[in-house]
């Protein structure tokens, strides 16, 4: 924390994608923006943002100490909490499975059940949320998922594979399949692959004095209109 008041900057990292942080008519819009905004204001400091969809990358330059925070809907996981310390959630999301809608509208032919994706062939954004939990349930159910983990895809474009033909199945955030459903009417988001999970930002565990000025901060911001709104 009294680095980043005495350099006078915030650097965070985040997804480039149509939720998080795009750009549109030149000015930078996104849920993570307006609120990574907001906390700069709050601190006092500059807003200087990285966008990098991969979070394996992600979490690298956290650890390496070339952002001060991770500003992704993060799903707070055991195995993350042993590396990286999580804010105050903001959100709350699940793990869906994405799938062309068939032509003759039959609800037979949708996976309905997890464990029919056995033998499946299914994508997903490297190192998420949605591969981990991919990987627990081909666990679970004892079938063989072939799971393809992509670096440099966000769950956006993994979706517009999805809905163009070129892969038939896709795990991702249940927010992310929402905002798409809006323009993608020949997809199918209804399947859940995981229970409800928390998301937050994350930062190094060696940061415990700007955790907390995070966490007062979000104490208030999260029962505002302002960000209802956002």
């Amino acid at each position: 924390l009294a680095k980043i008041l005495a350099d006078g900057k915030l650097v965070a990292v985040t997804d480039y994608n149509s939720t998080s942080y795009f750009i549109y008519k030149g000015e930078p819009m996104g849920y993570q923006f307006d609120m990574l905004r907001d906390l700069a204001s709050y601190l006092g400091v500059k807003l200087e943002l990285i966008a990098e969809n991969d979070i394996e990358k992600s979490f690298e330059m956290l650890k390496n100490g070339k952002v001060d925070i991770i500003a992704n809907n993060l799903t707070i996981t055991t195995q993350r909490k042993l590396e990286f310390s999580f804010t105050t959630p903001h959100g709350e999301t699940r793990q869906v499975l994405v799938q062309r809608i068939p032509i003759s509208s039959d609800d037979d032919q949708l996976i309905r059940n997890p464990l029919d994706l056995s033998g499946k062939v299914v994508y997903v954004q490297r190192s998420s949320a949605s591969a981990q939990r991919l990987k627990n349930l081909s666990e679970e159910i004892g079938g063989n998922i072939m799971m393809v983990e992509l670096p440099n895809y966000d769950a956006d474009q993994l979706i517009d594979l999805v809905s163009t033909g070129e892969i038939d199945y896709v795990v991702c955030d249940e927010t992310a399949a929402q905002v798409k459903a809006g323009s993608l009417k020949n997809l199918d988001f209804e399947t859940a692959i995981g229970f409800p999970q928390h998301t937050a930002w994350a930062v190094r565990s060696s940061s415990p004095e700007f955790l907390k000025k995070i966490n007062t901060w979000l104490d208030g911001y999260l029962n505002t209109a302002h960000y209802r709104m956002i």
